[in-house]
């Protein structure tokens, strides 16, 4: 039986990407150098719409991007195991765990129609001559960058916007993002009819924990705590282990935890036990983006499912080396 999660967050995928079936070999950056598309609204500084006819090749970029990123997400997380000689060496846990939620991340904002997107020159170069062929370059200069994709289906319109990078680079915008829809997510399960009370209510109350923990330090916390590991060597994560006197064990049996249902995962938020709460709270997303994963594979409504070529054929992979059955 799928997660609750699954049940609440189904209704705000895009629209007909679970019915998108394998293989997808193509994503946005690839789909946006292919001109299948036209531009009907003027280029505005830093911003610009692109208007789909035909949203099927749309909906397999994002497929194939969500499905890559959720793929790095999984294999980043299994398998991280204690040195044989520096048992109590940590960093490189932590750092895994860092990126398996960071492709989970990506991978969940996908599902819902959201794209965190690097457009390189010919992406660039492509928008603009589509632009100048519908007399919509509006003597605006198109650069390229880190965009926010968005697909708004019910105007068959990807809107693209220039991701204002702070003093965090493009990891601070992804977190800030995955943040603030975690957060409204929270608000939009309560009115999802096909949980109950009780259930809408423990989904909201864990989407806003995790929506917390991520908003410390002003949404990009997981980042801060991977770069204080990395680059400061904070943590007692590197030899000689001296800042944190707990046992390591805990942390690497938290890493296994990403096979479960995230609804049946704590969060510990309290002051103090900042790696406790990294940890938990990575797994945790590791976790919802793997129970997302198998909901929309089994609601692939003819054929086999994108998922079932990509993360699901690494799901077996994975499931005999952890000793855990992890599809169901």
């Amino acid at each position: 039986m799928r997660s609750i999660a699954c049940d609440g967050v189904r209704p705000f995928w895009l629209p007909g990407i679970n019915e998108v079936t394998a293989p997808v070999r193509r994503g946005l950056g690839v789909w946006l150098t292919e001109k299948s598309f036209q531009m009907y609204m003027p280029v505005q500084p830093g911003s610009f719409v692109l208007n789909v006819a035909d949203r099927k090749p749309l909906l397999s970029a994002f497929a194939y991007d969500c499905s890559r990123m959720a793929m790095a997400s999984l294999e980043s997380m299994q398998g991280v195991q204690p040195h044989p000689t520096f048992t109590r060496a940590t960093a490189w846990l932590f750092v895994r765990a860092y990126y398996a939620a960071f492709y989970a991340a990506h991978a969940i904002l996908r599902m819902m129609g959201v794209s965190y997107t690097q457009f390189e020159q010919p992406q660039v170069v492509a928008v603009r001559d589509i632009a100048t062929v519908f007399g919509m370059l509006n003597a605006q200069n198109i650069g390229g960058g880190m965009y926010e994709c968005m697909f708004d289906p019910a105007r068959n319109e990807l809107r693209c916007d220039v991701a204002r990078t702070g003093s965090g680079g493009t990891h601070e915008v992804m977190w800030v993002a995955f943040g603030d829809t975690l957060r409204k997510l929270s608000n939009d399960v309560l009115l999802v009819e096909t949980l109950t009370t009780r259930d809408r209510q423990d989904l909201s109350n864990q989407l806003s924990t995790v929506a917390g923990v991520l908003n410390r330090g002003g949404g990009n916390w997981l980042s801060k705590f991977r770069n204080a590991v990395n680059y400061r060597h904070e943590y007692g994560a590197w030899f000689p282990y001296s800042e944190y006197r707990g046992a390591p064990d805990r942390f690497f049996q938290a890493s296994t935890k990403w096979t479960e249902d995230p609804m049946r995962l704590t969060i510990w938020t309290a002051p103090g036990r900042d790696i406790q709460t990294f940890m938990e709270t990575c797994v945790w997303i590791v976790a919802l983006c793997r129970e997302l994963v198998e909901d929309m594979a089994d609601r692939c409504p003819a054929g086999r499912s994108f998922h079932d070529h990509g993360c699901r054929e690494l799901l077996r992979r994975l499931s005999p080396v952890s000793g855990v059955p992890i599809t169901e």
